[in-house]
């Protein structure tokens, strides 16, 4: 029974800031051997010059050891002073990820962690929501992304193999379960991609927000 329970406790294995080690080195063993993308791995070594760590998982205790018997055979062999270490996956912020989660949050069906900084920016997004409500998906959007120009917005599509969906399905879950407004859409057009710039779109067909009543029927 004590092996069992074992096997189920999630694993996360930190990668410790060394300036002697090369960045080059970091992100091509976060891709070779974590299965990081450019822009993952760009993050996890954000996260490093940030925090002096950052962590990778969490895994099955298996896949952990296996990834990290992996990881050292790699930094032996290069002969670079990186630093893996094992421990058991601690709570992480439920919105920017950072392995720093402090406050623990109640919601109405569970409970989430977050950081000092999403603890902020929470508390400033809430002072900051406008009273009016929003029609259509471009007004919600202008409104969100009011400092940033539409042409630094960048969209990005992964996708995930069958064994890591419940993981990637509790990641969004904790994302979105205390969301500051959250908002449905109605597509006259369901033929074409509802795309970042279909979202955008502001003229006679504009994607409408819409709700769905008690009856199951889409209200606009």
């Amino acid at each position: 029974m004590g092996e069992t329970q074992a096997e189920i406790v999630p694993v996360q294995l930190a990668l410790h800031d060394n300036e002697d080690v090369p960045r080059e080195f970091i992100v091509d063993l976060l891709g070779r051997v974590f299965g990081k993308s450019d822009s993952e791995a760009a993050s996890v070594m954000a996260a490093i010059e940030k925090h002096a760590m950052a962590v990778c998982g969490p895994y099955p205790p298996s896949v952990a050891d296996a990834l990290l018997e992996s990881a050292r055979r790699r930094i032996s062999i290069t002969g670079h002073a990186l630093r893996i270490t094992r421990e058991t996956a601690k709570p992480c912020c439920g919105l920017c990820g950072q392995p720093t989660a402090q406050s623990e949050v109640q919601l109405t069906d569970r409970t989430v962690w977050l950081c000092a900084d999403c603890m902020l920016a929470a508390a400033a997004a809430s002072l900051e929501l406008p009273e009016e409500e929003f029609n259509y998906a471009f007004g919600v959007l202008n409104w969100h992304f009011a400092d940033t120009p539409r042409s630094q917005l960048v969209t990005t599509v992964r996708q995930f193999p069958g064994h890591m969906r419940a993981d990637v399905q509790a990641a969004i879950d904790r994302l979105f379960a205390a969301p500051v407004r959250l908002l449905g859409l109605a597509d006259d057009r369901r033929y074409e991609t509802l795309s970042m710039s279909r979202l955008m779109q502001d003229d006679n067909f504009a994607v409408t927000i819409a709700w769905r009543t008690d009856t199951g029927q889409v209200s606009r």
